[in-house]
């Protein structure tokens, strides 16, 4: 099951309390990682740490996207 899992609807959500939740590319460089977990001919397991739950669902949807898929165009029943 996934483990530090986090979202926030906006990057203000805790701006009154003084918390800056906004996007910053050198955090996202220093703290995103890909873990593999296992990896053959066929399938890859990987674990993405360090991102936001919204932004790791974006890659899903993008990864599911571009694999190939086969399609069956013609059957012949004898």
């Amino acid at each position: 099951a996934p483990s530090n899992v986090h979202a926030f609807t906006s990057p203000n959500s805790f701006s009154s309390s003084g918390f800056d939740n906004s996007w910053d590319m050198n955090s996202f460089k220093e703290n995103f990682h890909i873990e593999i977990q296992s990896l053959d001919e066929r399938e890859m397991v990987f674990d993405m740490v360090g991102i936001d739950a919204s932004i790791a669902n974006a890659f899903r949807r993008i990864l599911i996207a571009e694999v190939p898929t086969m399609a069956i165009e013609t059957v012949f029943i004898q």
